[in-house]
Parts: structure tokens; C-alpha cells; sequence
């Protein structure tokens, strides 16, 4: 079910705020919304809203929201993604289909094999970037939560948002252990999974890993693409989490 996503936190019950060009565009001319035209909104404290078209003029409209739901959603399985950046607009495919898939915080990191290496002045312009992203993502899937994404990192300052609570994997080319991967997760515990680049984590990288707590992890499958690995981990772990859940 397709929702708006506001810009901002709704702090009283109802209210009205004026469309910018891009969200202009997206309801009236693309989702082709009319006055007196409602549709299901979120904002940026995951509160459920009512949102409906007030007026329209000449690329200006005015919309009034109504909060339905206060409660803020908890994700019922929170995974945090880490990823290396890969080239050009694959970067931006990989945040969308975390979004789709469910990941709760994005880490994108830089790290040996990485190809690409953004420069200081970029990474402000990428950020606003994937922001948009992850905001159209959400429109289209309809989730009841917006997931957030941190600032790119050097991939040694990983350990920065770590915690005991997390189940930690990382996902490798090669077969390092025996143990499947339907052991390693556990409903109800957070789950942390690393994603390298095209030419996959450094040994360093991975002594690093290790060393962190991360268990390396190695699917059953032809070698993918990153991009392709990071959505097929991402929808594994959510699947077998929902199957300990559920005691199957």
C-alpha cells in the first residue's frame, strides 16, 4: 500500500503545512491526487497520519494532516545493514531494496576494495541522495516504519555501533566454518550483517570481523553480485528469524 512520508515530526494532533516542488510533484502530478483527496501518511516519529489536499494552485498546494496512530512501530525484526560502496547507482539500489526488505539502519562504509571512493565535497550530495531514496521506498512499500542511514565511515569505525545484544554476521565469497546460518540467528535479537564490495572483504577485513565477534557467513549459492548478495542476505535472515519465532 503506497503512504507520503513528511519531512518533519507532527507534535499536535492536526495541523497544515504547504507541499514543496518535489512533494508536489510526486502527489499531484505523479500519484495525480485532486482536492478533497486523502491518502495514508507517516512522519518522521513513525506516527500513522491522515493526510488530505486542501488546494491546489499553480505548483503550490496545501494539505492538512491527522494523526491515527501515535504509537511509534517497533520493527518486529530489526536488522542493521553495513555495506561496502559499490560503483555508480548500484549504491543506490542496494538502500532501496534494504529499505524493501525491511533493514532497520543502514551503514554504508568505505572499505579496501571498495571502488568507489567518494571525496569530502561529495558526501554531503550523496547523502541527501539516499535519504530520497530511502524516503521513495518507503512510499512505494508501504512500511509502517522509516528506516534511518548513517554517514559513510571508514569500515574500522564499525565497532562504533556495535553491542553485546547484536548477532553479528558477515558475509563471505568462501565457506569459513561448517555452521549453518540457521543457528546463528535468533528471534527477538537484533541482527547486524555485513555486506562487502565487488571484490569482497580484505583479509584484514575479515581478521577484523573476527576479532569484533562476527560470525563469517557463506551462502549456498552461485558467487553473486554485491548488490544481489545484500537483498538475498537481508530477506534469509528475516525469514529464518520469522521461523524461530513462530517455532518452526
Amino acid at each position: 500500500m503506497k503512504q507520503f512520508v513528511l519531512k518533519f515530526e507532527c507534535e499536535q494532533p492536526k495541523g497544515t503545512f504547504s507541499l514543496t516542488r518535489r512533494e508536489y510533484n510526486y502527489l499531484i502530478n505523479v500519484r495525480r491526487m485532486q482536492k478533497g483527496d486523502k491518502i495514508k501518511a507517516l512522519d518522521q516519529k513513525n506516527q500513522e497520519l491522515a493526510l488530505e489536499i486542501l488546494s491546489i494552485d499553480d505548483q503550490e498546494a496545501l494539505c492538512s494532516w491527522e494523526i491515527i496512530k501515535k504509537e511509534i512501530v517497533q520493527p518486529e525484526i530489526e536488522k542493521i545493514m553495513i555495506f561496502s560502496l559499490l560503483k555508480g547507482k548500484k549504491n543506490e539500489q542496494v538502500i532501496r531494496q534494504a529499505v524493501e526488505t525491511g533493514v532497520t539502519k543502514i551503514i554504508p562504509v568505505v572499505s579496501r576494495y571498495s571502488i568507489s571512493q567518494p571525496e569530502r565535497k561529495d558526501l554531503e550530495k550523496k547523502q541527501e541522495k539516499w535519504e530520497t531514496v530511502i524516503t521513495e521506498a518507503v512510499q512505494q512499500s508501504g512500511r509502517p516504519d522509516i528506516p534511518t542511514i548513517e554517514a559513510i565511515i571508514p569500515i574500522e569505525k564499525i565497532k562504533d555501533f556495535l553491542n553485546f545484544d547484536h548477532t553479528a554476521l558477515f558475509f563471505h565469497q568462501e565457506k569459513l566454518e561448517e555452521i549453518p546460518i540457521s543457528s546463528k540467528i535468533t528471534a527477538g535479537r537484533p541482527t547486524v550483517f555485513a555486506i562487502g564490495p565487488e571484490g569482497g572483504f580484505s583479509e584484514d577485513e575479515i581478521e577484523m570481523f573476527l576479532n569484533l565477534g562476527f560470525i563469517p557467513t557463506f551462502l549456498q549459492t552461485p558467487v553473486m553480485r554485491a548488490e544481489t548478495a545484500a537483498v538475498a542476505a537481508s530477506i534469509m535472515i528475516t525469514t529464518i528469524a520469522s521461523e524461530t519465532k513462530s517455532g518452526k
